[in-house]
Parts: structure tokens; sequence; C-alpha cells
């Protein structure tokens, strides 16, 4: 079985895709980490935001602009994330998935950022720049041309009068954008700003709107790029510009999508339900039961090692042996199932993700391991799950709210629910 990607991409990843886009990435190794590890620091996603986001684009165009790209990014953050919560992919590989987010939510979500980018500041028509059949920098470039009153594709004769040394490298650059060829970086989208004011003294007003829009077509360049394999972006953004962006229910076309793909491993959901009703924590076990269930364990490992063979539903495994360890009294060999648990259903699993973590946090508090309590602490806070009291101002999580957590340990694992005489007590 495979320790492969979660269908859902993570935040972390999103937002390092983001930051790359717009070019404000630049050598930051905190969201490097936050797209390889997952969600290990709740307190840095703030901090991440405002380094990768805020700060850059409020610096290089204007305040409104970067409190607009962030507030529109916390909103389909927020979407995604109860989707993630809500909505199992449990049957389905990330290569699966894809295709799926960026026609049900990407693509709506950039044609209305582009919709109300438009409404709001001064730029080329977006039905123009979104047209698989042109190129978006040239169309960012035709408008300026536009507002400066020249000939078209005469902009790289006025900003580069001759044609040797820095005005030729420099027409050369602004042709292989305008054929998009090439994205120019946050440095030369200011360098490109700056000489033309330079060169057109009343065109200070429309400058900082051209930064915006250059920075808008060099992310949308590069997300066409990265969607290639799966779906023609501008197409099916331009699409949804001209018949107008409908609302949609992803939550279904994601559950639907799931429930078909879930016919492959039709031969695991049987035992693999009976496991979780035998194993349920608070319903008292007959005499036999633990080796019987232990035996329908191993049985059902067996079968995902011929019939799952990209591990898809390795984390139900590693839950259940994790629980059948608690009931047995067998602690410290749990939590181990119990972190590999988590990590592999988070982004996977749905609503059985606030089950497995409320159970590895309890167990961990139990077990006194404050550095996992924390992992797991971390990692419910950014989903925002509800099994815990928020973090105070000074650290995640503190002994107290540790031994709070141990003492809730029988109210979450009852002993009648146990098999026979716990025995760690």
């Amino acid at each position: 079985m495979n320790n492969q990607l979660p269908p859902y991409p993570m935040i972390g990843e999103c937002y390092q895709m983001l930051s790359v886009a717009l070019g404000t990435k630049n050598s930051n190794r905190g969201v490097d980490r936050w797209a390889r590890e997952g969600d290990f620091n709740w307190a840095l996603v703030p901090k991440l935001k405002n380094e990768l986001i805020k700060r850059p684009l409020a610096e290089k165009t204007d305040e409104p602009f970067a409190d607009y790209v962030l507030a529109q990014l916390e909103m389909t953050s927020d979407i995604y994330l109860q989707l993630v919560k809500k909505c199992a992919l449990d049957a389905m590989a990330r290569a699966e998935v894809i295709p799926l987010l960026v026609e049900q939510l990407f693509v709506p979500t950039l044609a209305s950022f582009l919709v109300n980018l438009s409404q709001g500041i001064d730029g080329p028509s977006i039905v123009d720049f979104s047209n698989p059949d042109q190129e978006p920098f040239d169309k960012v470039f035709c408008w300026l041309e536009e507002c400066l009153d020249i000939e078209p594709q005469s902009l790289d004769q006025h900003l580069y009068p001759t044609s040797v040394g820095n005005d030729k490298n420099g027409r050369e650059a602004l042709k292989r954008w305008r054929k998009g060829k090439q994205k120019p970086d946050l440095v030369s989208v200011c360098s490109i700003a700056e000489l033309t004011v330079i060169r057109f003294p009343t065109a200070r007003l429309i400058v900082t709107d051209l930064k915006k829009w250059l920075l808008v077509a060099r992310a949308v360049k590069y997300f066409e790029g990265e969607a290639k394999a799966y779906i023609d972006l501008r197409e099916a953004v331009f699409r949804e510009l001209l018949t107008g962006v409908k609302p949609r229910d992803i939550g279904k076309a994601l559950s639907y999508a799931n429930i078909e793909k879930s016919e492959r491993l039709a031969t695991l959901i049987k035992p693999g339900l009976m496991l979780s009703d035998r194993l349920r924590r608070n319903v008292p076990k007959q005499p036999g039961e633990q080796l019987e269930i232990e035996k329908e364990i191993q049985n059902f490992e067996s079968m995902l090692i011929e019939h799952d063979k990209d591990g898809l539903a390795t984390y139900y495994l590693n839950w259940m042996k994790g629980r059948w360890r608690i009931l047995v009294g067998d602690y410290d060999t749990a939590i181990d199932y119990y972190e590999a648990a988590v990590d592999q259903a988070l982004y996977r699993a749905g609503q059985a993700q606030k089950k497995i973590l409320q159970e590895g946090l309890v167990l961990a508090a139990k077990l006194q391991r404050m550095p996992l309590y924390k992992r797991l602490k971390h990692r419910a806070l950014v989903f925002d799950m509800a099994v815990i009291d928020p973090p105070s101002k000074s650290q995640v999580a503190q002994p107290d709210e540790l031994m709070l957590w141990a003492n809730n340990f029988d109210l979450i694992f009852p002993c009648h629910g146990r098999f026979g005489e716990d025995s760690s007590e």
C-alpha cells in the first residue's frame, strides 16, 4: 500500500502555488514546509498570509488590492475547508480529484474574482483578457496603449526608443510577454510601471492598476500551465464569463464522483463497516470478541493489500487497529496507529477526520505525549474542528489542558466498551 498525497491538496500547497503564481514567494521556507508537512503550526498561518500575500501586494500595488486578494483568498479557503471537512474523497486519488476541483471551484472563483476586480478598477475587458485565443499580457498592454493614446503594438518603441543595449533587451522582453512566451517577475512588473511613468508622466494614476493587471495576468498564465493536463483553464473561465457565473453544489459533485469511484473498492465496504460496528467505543463486548475482531482486522488488511493497491483506505485500517489496541488496553501501540491514521485521513476522510483527531488527542493526552498532542491540536485548529478549546496567547497547549483531556479518556472510551479488564490500569 502506497504512501501518497491526499486527494484534496493541502492548504499549504494552495498558498505555495498562489505565492509562486503572483511572484511573491521568493525564498520563503515556511510555506514550503507548510506545503510539505501539512498543517504543522496553526499560529504561522496568519503570519504566512501576511508575508506571501498582504505585505508584498500592498508594497508593490496598494492596500485595497492586497486586501481584496486576501479577502477573496480567505473566502475561498473557508469554502474549501468546509468541503474537506464534510465531503469524504476516500475512494479517489488526487489525479482524479483535481479536474473536479478546478472545474467546480477554481474556475467560477477565478471568473468571479475577475468580474469584481474589473468593477473596482480600470483595466482591460475581462472577456478579452480571458479569451483563450488572446494573450492576457497583450490585452493588458493593449489597454495601456489605449489609455496612453498611442498606436497599438507600439508600446515597446515608446518605452525603449533605441534598438541597442538595455532598450533592445527591454523590447525583446516585452514582446515575449505579449506573445505569452514568458511571464514577468514582480521586479519586472514594477520596473515597466516605473518606466511608463518616466516616459508618460500623466500616466501616474493608471500605472498602479497596470501593475495589478500584470500580476493577475501572471497568475492566470501560471495556473493555466498547471491545469493544462486537466482542463483548458482560460477557455473554461471565458465560457463562465460569457454564460454568467452560476452557483454550483460542489459537495454534491464531489460526493457523486467519490461514490462512483468507490465501486472499485466494493469488496472492502461491507467488512470495513462491520469492523467499525464491532469496535464501537460505548458498546459492551462479549467474551471471545477480542480475538474474533483481531482476525477480522487481519483479514481486512489482507483484502486491502489485494484490492486497494493505491492505499486509499489505509487510514481506515490504521484507525481500526488503533481503536482495537485501545479497547484491549495496549495504549502505547495504539498511539502509533492513531498518529498514522491522522496523517492519512486529513484532506481525505471527510467527517471521519474529526473523530480520528478527537480519539488521537485524548489518547496522546492520557499518555502525556505533549509534542504529539500539540501537533494534532495544530491540525484541529487549522480545520476549525470543535474538538478542543482554543489555544492561549502564549502557547498552543498547556499541561493543565493535557490533564483535562487525559481525565476525559474514559468518556471517549468508556470502560464498559472495552475488552474485559484494561491491562494498562
